[in-house]
């Protein structure tokens, strides 16, 4: 039995691997473009940092304009990608098991 039933699974099966493998490699692409995007924004500032060292600022409140930055591009990367997510998830269902449902839209924001 349990023989027939892993040939029965092997569509779901590498439909998960595609789909994962997908998932990470656009994990990555978004991790060395937004390095990209901040090191951009913090060279083309680097004047600017100067100045304001220059005048006082201390390292902490630099850091925190920097951050301030990188958060904003996350944020806002964040909540298309979960718009994104909850409009492909019913389409993608097709490759889970019979009977599984899709996740919840809170399921989403819960990972």
């Amino acid at each position: 039995m349990r023989e027939s039933m892993v040939f029965a699974f092997v569509p779901s099966r590498i439909g998960a691997v595609l789909l994962g493998s997908m998932g990470g490699l656009g994990l990555l692409l978004a991790m060395v473009g937004l390095y990209g995007v901040m090191t951009f924004v913090v060279s083309r500032r680097t004047p600017e940092i100067g100045i304001r060292v220059a005048l006082g600022a201390s390292r902490p409140t630099i850091l925190r304009m920097a951050l301030h930055d990188g958060l904003a591009l996350v944020g806002a990367g964040v909540a298309i990608g979960l718009a994104i997510s909850v409009l492909v998830t019913r389409p993608l269902a097709a490759f889970l098991e019979s009977g599984a449902p899709p996740a919840p839209p809170r399921a989403h924001c819960a990972a």
